[in-house]
C-alpha cells in the first residue's frame, strides 16, 4: 500500500551499485509539521533516475511503499520511493 509525504529535499545521495547488479540511490527529506522530521528514504533499480533533476531545498511530495526484511535475527525497514513530485512553493 502506497503512502505519500511531502517536504524539502535536504540531501541527495550518489547511486550505489552493488557487486549483484543491484543498484539504489538515497535521499532525505525534512517534513513540513510543527515537529519536522528527518527521513530517509530510496530509489532502487530503475527508479534511481527519479532523483535527476532533484536538487537540495527543493519542494516534494514523495510517493512510497513501506519495505521490510530480516536478515541474522534483525529487522529492518525501507522506504521505497515509487513517484517524487516537484511541488510549486506557496
Amino acid at each position: 500500500m502506497p503512502y505519500d509525504i511531502t517536504g524539502t529535499v535536504v540531501r541527495v545521495m550518489e547511486t550505489q551499485t552493488f557487486p549483484s547488479g543491484f543498484s539504489k540511490r538515497e535521499f532525505v527529506i525534512e517534513t513540513d509539521e510543527k515537529y519536522p522530521q528527518k527521513v530517509k528514504l530510496e530509489c532502487i533499480k530503475e527508479r534511481c533516475s527519479l532523483l535527476d533533476g532533484i536538487r537540495e531545498s527543493d519542494a516534494v511530495l514523495v510517493r512510497f511503499v513501506v519495505r521490510g526484511s530480516e536478515h541474522e535475527g534483525r529487522y529492518y525497514v525501507n522506504l521505497q520511493a515509487l513517484e517524487i513530485t516537484r511541488q510549486n512553493p506557496f
